[in-house]
């Protein structure tokens, strides 16, 4: 069972919220911003591990239907992580307050 939690149910989570936090305005201002920082870091980075572990498959093995899956699934990992550290720089540069004036 937390095998399945982990493997299963907790990616599908992540991705849900993840996807919530970014394409709605409503859902993202409910959310703390240290919430959701730190969902968006999580999602971001696990998005960087899954396009490596897409490119590295694909390059085991020969080319064929299964390579074009794995390039356009690296760039939508990789696009959904920039995605993602453009949202979490903008929270974190909103909650630094401005230097002050001389």
């Amino acid at each position: 069972m937390k095998r399945l939690l982990i493997h299963g149910v907790a990616p599908v989570l992540l991705a849900a919220g993840g996807a919530a936090l970014l394409g709605s305005e409503s859902v993202r201002a409910r959310v703390p911003g240290g919430v959701r920082t730190v969902s968006l870091a999580v999602l971001g980075g696990t998005e960087v591990v899954v396009a490596v572990s897409f490119a590295t498959t694909a390059l085991r093995e020969s080319l064929g239907p299964d390579s074009l899956v794995a390039v356009v699934a690296v760039a939508a990992c990789a696009v959904i992580a920039l995605v993602c550290a453009g949202e979490v720089r903008g929270t974190l540069s909103a909650a630094r307050p401005a230097p002050p004036l001389a």
